[in-house]
C-alpha cells in the first residue's frame, strides 16, 4: 500500500481489494482539489473547477456554504468584539441557541447544555457523565461499527476496533452489541419473520454488564450509524428498544450529530416516534460548519453536574452559538422541511433506480439526506467490493462530486448527504454524476 502525505494527514491508497483494517484507514486520493471559495452546495478551487459537495462538508455542513442568514449572526457577534465569556456568566446568544433547540427537541427534554462540549466527542462524554451521576452505574452499550468520537473515552466507547487494537486505549467499560442490519441479518430474519432478535440480544447485553450485575446505566446509539455503513433501523425499532431498556432503568442516549435535520425532521428520534433520555447535537446545528457547537439536550432529573463538572473554556463560545441560533430559525422556517422531504424523494427514487441499472449496487441504505448505497461483488453472497468503492468516489471527484466512503465498518458503502439546503436540479446532477462515475469504475 502507498502512503501519501496530504496537508499532514497520511492518506493510503489501496492496490485492488483491501482487507477491512487496511479499509479503515484508507481514503482514496486522486489529485486532490485545493479549494479557495464555496457557495451553496458548491466548494470551488482558483482555476474555477465547481465541485458540487455531495457530503455537506464532513456532514456539518447543514445550510450550505455562507447562509446569508447564519453568516449575518456570525458577523453580528464578530462586530460586538465580545466572542467568549467564562462559564460564570451568560451571553444572550448562549441563552436563545439553548431555548431554540428544545423548542424543537423530542418532549420532555427540556434542557440544553452546551458549556461542557467543544464539539461531538466531548459532548457524547458529558451524556456519558450525566448518565453516570443520575443512575450510579457505569457500564454502557453501543453498536459495533458505532461511530462516538476520537478522544481516548469515546474511542474506547465507539464499535470500532480498529483504533483501540492500534492504540494503547484503556477503555471505557462498554459492551458492543450488532446493530439491526437487515441486509446482513444475523438471524436470517425477513421483515415479516423478524422478532427483534437483535434487541433481545440488547437486554443480554444489560445482564452482562462488565462492571457487575444492574451495572448498565446507559444505551448510547446513532439512530442511523453515521460511519458504520449507515445501517438504518425499521420504523418501530428504536421505540421498541427504549421500552424495553425503561423495564430495566437504562437510559437511552442518542447520537444525533450526524442525523440533526436528515431524516426531515429536526431530530431522526422524531422520524423514529422515540423520546429519549438525553440527545446529542453538533456538527450540522451551526448550519455552515462554525466549529465548536455541540451540546446534550436532556431530561430534567438528569441534571447531576454542577457547572465546575461540565465546563470548558472554549465551550458556547458566542460565535457558534449565534450560529445554531440562527441555524434553528432558518430550519423552522414554513416549508424547510417540507422540501428537504422532497428532494430526498427524488434523491431516493434516482439511487434506487442506479440499483436497479447496477449489479454491483447491493443495496440502498438510509432515509430522508441521510443515505448511500453499499458496493457488493455479488447480490447473492454481498461480499463487500471495497476497491470499486474507492474507483467510484475517485471518478466521482474526478467529474466534480465530493463523496465519503464509510470506513470503520466494512469500508464499501459510499455516503450521499448533502447539505439540507441542494435544490431538485443539483440532485439529479449529483446522481447523474454518480451514475457515470459507477459506470466508468465498473469498466476500469
Amino acid at each position: 500500500m502507498n502512503l501519501t502525505v496530504v496537508n499532514e494527514q497520511i492518506l493510503a491508497q489501496p492496490k485492488g481489494d483491501a482487507s477491512t483494517e487496511d479499509s479503515a484507514l484508507a481514503y482514496p486520493v486522486a489529485a486532490l482539489p485545493k479549494f479557495v471559495s464555496a457557495e451553496g452546495c458548491y466548494l470551488v478551487e482558483a482555476n474555477g473547477m465547481r465541485y458540487l459537495d455531495g457530503c455537506a462538508g464532513t456532514f456539518n455542513v447543514n445550510l450550505g456554504y455562507g447562509h446569508p442568514a447564519v453568516t449575518r449572526a456570525v458577523s453580528d457577534v464578530l462586530s460586538t468584539g465580545l466572542l467568549h465569556l467564562s462559564s460564570s456568566f451568560q451571553h444572550p446568544e448562549v441563552e436563545a441557541a439553548a431555548r431554540a433547540l428544545v423548542d424543537v427537541a423530542p418532549r420532555g427534554l427540556t434542557h440544553c447544555h452546551f458549556k461542557g462540549s467543544t464539539g461531538g466527542s466531548t459532548a457524547v462524554e458529558q451524556a456519558i457523565r450525566h448518565a453516570w451521576a443520575a443512575t450510579g452505574k457505569r457500564s454502557l452499550i453501543t453498536f459495533r461499527a458505532g461511530h462516538h468520537g476520537q478522544t481516548i473515552a469515546t474511542t474506547s466507547v465507539s464499535g470500532m476496533p480498529f483504533r483501540c487494537n492500534r492504540l494503547p486505549i484503556s477503555p471505557l467499560p462498554a459492551v458492543h452489541v450488532d446493530p439491526p442490519d437487515c441486509y446482513r441479518c444475523r438471524w436470517h430474519r425477513e421483515p415479516n419473520t423478524c422478532h427483534l432478535e437483535c434487541i433481545d440480544a440488547i437486554e443480554h447485553a444489560v445482564d452482562a454488564a462488565p462492571t457487575g450485575e444492574n451495572d448498565t446505566a446507559a444505551f448510547v446509539g446513532e439512530p442511523i450509524l453515521g460511519a458504520g455503513g449507515g445501517i438504518a433501523p425499521p420504523k418501530h425499532w428504536w421505540a421498541a428498544l427504549h421500552s424495553r431498556l425503561r423495564r430495566r432503568n437504562v437510559l437511552l442516549v442518542l447520537d444525533e450529530i450526524q442525523t440533526f435535520g436528515r431524516t426531515g425532521s429536526f431530530f431522526a428520534a422524531d422520524y423514529y416516534d422515540v423520546e429519549p433520555d438525553m440527545i446529542v447535537v453538533s456538527k450540522g446545528i451551526s448550519g455552515i460548519g462554525v466549529p465548536g457547537a455541540a451540546g446534550v439536550l436532556m431530561k430534567e432529573p438528569l441534571r447531576q453536574l454542577n457547572a465546575g463538572e461540565r465546563s470548558l473554556t472554549s465551550a458556547s463560545s458566542v460565535i457558534s452559538m449565534a450560529a445554531v441560533r440562527a441555524t434553528v430559525d432558518v430550519m423552522r422556517t414554513p416549508g424547510f422541511f417540507e422540501s428537504v422531504r422532497y428532494v430526498s424523494e427524488i434523491l431516493a427514487h434516482r439511487l434506487q433506480s442506479l440499483q436497479r441499472d447496477f449489479a454491483c449496487v447491493g443495496v440502498v441504505r438510509g432515509f430522508g439526506l441521510m443515505t448511500g448505497i453499499e458496493l457488493v461483488k455479488d447480490r447473492t453472497s454481498k461480499e463487500p467490493d471495497v476497491a470499486l468503492a474507492h474507483r467510484v468516489v475517485e471518478e466521482c471527484l474526478k467529474n466534480g462530486l465530493l463523496l465519503r466512503i464509510s470506513m470503520y465498518d466494512r469500508g464499501a458503502f459510499v455516503k450521499v448527504r448533502p447539505p439540507l439546503v441542494i435544490s431538485e436540479d443539483e440532485v439529479h446532477e449529483l446522481c447523474d454524476v454518480l451514475g457515470y462515475s459507477l459506470r466508468a469504475a465498473c469498466e476500469a
